[in-house]
């Protein structure tokens, strides 16, 4: 549990004591600063209390309440740890959510619309939404096994004499990975390289429960996603 609180929300003006005068009645404090830089949006303080216990009370009483013209931001601070711990959850989150049951479209007709494209794959299934963004579409389905018939009935989907190419959508932090694996994989190949017989390996880290596919994968893969929020952006700004 952290001893420290992180705050946001009061006046360019308020002075060290006074953040202490507002916060003492929580605990004893150990530590307390306030960091302004140019922009008064990134006005924040930093308390540190001898006793966790008072930072969450803290958090529980100061935050969302009113403040001058604003209102009070208190939250816990996170070590980076704990962040990347987060980050892997709601990664793994979007990934269970949002993957295998989207597909991915290329080289559909110029002229088809958002329209169109539910009419197409309908049948197989109920449709959440459809959307076509930068010369790609994208079909999401309300139930995974509904996109595998349809990927699985549409691989060699073609329009107009035109090969459509269907995929299950995947999230860019995955592509990129598999990506990187298939280059490592050729270059070791080239260079006369093998894996050899798996001795020595280490039990490697282990994935968090309920991970899609290997466990490892998506510790590797919140390794790429540097902020996991617009991950989230990327899947909910499709689907």
């Amino acid at each position: 549990m952290s001893d420290r609180i992180y705050i946001r929300g009061f006046a360019v003006y308020t002075s060290e004591a006074d953040l202490r005068e507002k916060f003492r009645p929580f605990g004893k404090i150990k530590k307390l600063y306030i960091v302004k830089e140019d922009s008064p949006s990134k006005l924040f303080g930093i308390v540190r209390y001898y006793n966790p216990d008072n930072a969450t009370k803290a958090v529980s009483e100061m935050h969302g309440k009113p403040c001058e013209s604003s209102t009070w931001y208190v939250a816990l601070c996170e070590r980076k740890s704990e962040r990347k711990i987060k980050n892997l959850t709601i990664v793994r989150d979007i990934a269970i959510q949002s993957q295998k049951k989207n597909l991915y479209l290329r080289n559909f007709p110029e002229s088809w619309t958002e329209e169109d494209i539910k009419n197409t794959f309908a049948k197989y299934g109920q449709i959440t939404s459809a959307k076509i963004k930068d010369n790609t579409a994208f079909v999401c389905f309300d139930k995974q096994e509904d996109a595998k018939t349809a990927l699985d009935a549409e691989k060699t989907l073609t329009v107009d004499g035109r090969r459509v190419y269907v995929a299950l959508w995947q999230m860019k932090a995955v592509l990129s990975r598999k990506i990187q694996k298939t280059k490592l994989k050729r270059s070791s190949s080239k260079l006369g390289r093998g894996r050899g017989s798996g001795r020595g390996r280490g039990r490697g880290r282990r994935g968090l429960r309920g991970d899609p596919g290997d466990p490892s994968e998506i510790v590797e893969i919140a390794e790429i996603v540097e902020n996991a929020s617009e991950a989230k952006e990327e899947c909910l700004g499709l689907f």
